[in-house]
C-alpha cells in the first residue's frame, strides 16, 4: 500500500522537511520539499506544525502539506496502472509541480540522473525554443518548432513501446541504436526522415549540456542509418508541357485556370509561394517577370517565355486567378491524367493511412505536384545555357543547390550524348 508522510531528517534549525513515499520494498523514497522549520515547531506524530503563536502562516502551511499528501497518493493511483516509472524522479516531479516550481531548477550535484530526456524536450519546447538563437538575428522559425514537435512525439512513442523513459546520463550507444531501428523498422521512416530525426536528437542533447545538464557523451558517436531505396523525383519534359498547353480545356473553367497557372510555374520556376500567391501583374515590366521571392527574399529577373506570353495574351494581359495550394496540386494531377502522363516510373507517393512516403511503382501523374515547376524549369534548361545562367534566374544561392534540381536520368543523358556525337559525325 502507498504511504506518504512528512518529516524532518536533521535536528538543526532550520530543518527541511521531506517527503517520505513508500510502497512495500520495491519503493521508499525520501525528498526534500524546500520548505523549512525550526524542529521544536514540528509536530512528528501529526506530520503538521504545532500550534504555535510564533508560527505565521501556520494554518496555510498545514493545510499545503495534506493537499500535497493527497495530490501524490492520487498521482501515483493514476499513473502506476498506465505503466509509468515510479521513482525518485518521479516524487520530484510531483513535489515540484503541486508548489508550481520551475522545471530543471538547479539540481544537486549527485543527482544529474534525475533527467529524463522527454521531460527535458518537453520543458525546451515550451520554454526555450522561441528564444533560441539560429544566427546573431534570426530566431527559431515557427516551422522548425513544429519539426521539432513532431520529433518529441516520436520520442513518446519510443518511450510508451518500450514502457521505458530514456534517461540523459544513460544515453549509451545501445540505446540509441535502438530508437533508430525503433524508426526504420517499427515505424518504417526512410532513410532522410531518420537521419533528420537523429540530428534532432543530438540537437536536443546540445541543448541539455548547455544547461549544464549532465549527458552521456555517446551522443557525438556516429550511427549509421539504413539507406532506402533511391528513386527519381519526376519532372516534365518539353513535349509533355508542350501537351499540356495545347490541350483543349475549355469545358471546365477550374481545370482551364489551372493549366494557366501550371504553364507560368513550369516556364519560370518560381515556387507556388510566388507564381499562384505572390505574383502581380506589376511585376510584369516588358518581357520580364522581376519578383523577389518569398521564401529567402531574393530578387529574380525572368524572361517571359512565348508559352506564358501566349497565356497573358488569352487573358488580355492579365494573370490567371489564384487558388489554394492544396487544389492546385490536386488538379494539376487530373490535367496531366487527362495528357496521358501516366507511364510507370519508380517513387515516392504520401500514404494518408500510415502518414509517410511510400516508395513504390506509380502513374506518372499521381507523383505530380506543385514543385515540379521548379525542378522542371532547371532540368530542361540544363546544358541548353550555362549554369550560372539558371542559377541565377531561377534565385538559387549556389550552382550546388540549383543542380539538386536537375533530374534527367542517366539515360536523357546518354542521349544527349549520343545525339551530339551523330550532328558532328553525320557529315564527315
Amino acid at each position: 500500500m502507498a504511504t506518504v508522510n512528512l518529516l524532518l531528517r536533521s535536528k538543526k534549525n532550520p530543518a527541511n522537511i521531506n517527503v517520505r513515499f513508500s510502497n512495500g520494498r520495491a519503493m521508499d523514497f525520501f525528498t526534500p520539499i524546500n520548505v523549512f522549520v525550526n524542529p521544536l515547531h514540528w509536530d512528528a506524530k501529526r506530520q503538521k506544525i504545532k500550534n504555535l503563536i510564533e508560527v505565521q502562516n501556520r494554518d496555510d502551511l498545514n493545510s499545503k502539506f495534506q493537499k500535497l499528501k493527497t495530490y501524490i497518493i492520487d498521482e501515483f493511483n493514476n499513473e502506476f496502472t498506465s505503466g509509468e516509472i515510479i521513482d525518485k524522479v518521479w516524487i520530484d516531479k510531483k513535489i515540484s509541480d503541486f508548489f508550481k516550481r520551475p522545471k530543471f531548477e538547479v539540481k544537486k550535484v549527485n543527482e544529474p540522473h534525475n533527467i529524463y530526456y522527454s521531460e527535458f524536450v518537453d520543458w525546451w519546447l515550451k520554454n526555450k525554443a522561441k528564444m533560441h538563437k539560429t544566427s546573431k538575428k534570426s530566431y527559431l522559425a515557427p516551422r522548425a518548432i513544429q519539426q521539432y514537435e513532431s520529433f518529441f512525439a516520436i520520442v513518446k512513442k519510443y518511450e510508451l513501446n518500450r514502457k521505458s523513459k530514456l534517461k540523459l546520463v544513460h544515453l549509451s550507444s545501445e540505446k540509441i541504436n535502438d530508437f533508430i531501428t525503433f524508426m526504420e523498422v517499427e515505424q518504417d521512416y526512410g532513410e532522410q526522415t531518420v537521419a533528420r530525426h537523429l540530428g534532432r536528437f543530438n540537437f536536443f542533447c546540445a541543448r541539455a549540456e548547455e544547461s549544464n545538464i549532465s549527458v552521456n557523451k555517446n551522443y557525438k558517436e556516429r550511427f549509421f542509418v539504413k539507406k532506402e531505396e533511391e528513386v527519381m523525383e519526376p519532372y516534365l519534359n518539353e513535349d509533355e508541357i508542350n501537351v499540356i498547353f495545347k490541350k483543349d480545356l475549355s469545358h471546365d473553367e477550374t481545370l482551364d485556370n489551372v493549366r494557366d497557372n501550371f504553364i507560368i510555374g513550369l516556364w519560370t520556376g518560381l515556387r507556388i509561394s510566388d507564381f499562384n500567391s505572390n505574383l502581380n501583374i506589376d511585376n510584369i515590366k516588358e518581357d520580364y517577370i522581376e519578383i523577389k521571392t518569398e521564401k529567402t527574399g531574393t530578387w529574380v529577373s525572368i524572361p517571359i517565355h512565348p508559352m506564358v506570353k501566349s497565356v497573358l495574351n488569352k487573358r488580355f494581359g492579365m494573370l490567371p486567378a489564384r487558388i489554394s495550394d492544396p487544389k492546385f496540386n490536386l488538379h494539376i494531377k487530373t490535367i496531366c491524367q487527362i495528357c496521358d502522363i501516366d507511364q510507370e516510373m519508380r517513387g515516392k507517393l504520401f500514404d494518408p493511412i500510415e502518414k509517410r512516403n511510400k516508395v513504390d511503382n506509380y502513374k506518372k501523374y499521381l507523383l505530380v505536384s506543385s514543385h515540379i515547376c521548379r525542378r522542371s524549369f532547371a532540368t530542361n534548361l540544363y546544358g541548353v545555357v550555362p549554369n550560372s545562367v539558371i542559377q541565377n534566374v531561377g534565385g538559387w544561392a549556389t550552382e550546388k543547390m540549383m543542380l539538386h534540381y536537375i533530374k534527367k536520368s542517366k539515360r536523357e543523358h546518354a542521349e544527349i550524348l549520343s545525339k551530339t556525337w551523330k550532328e558532328k559525325y553525320q557529315n564527315k
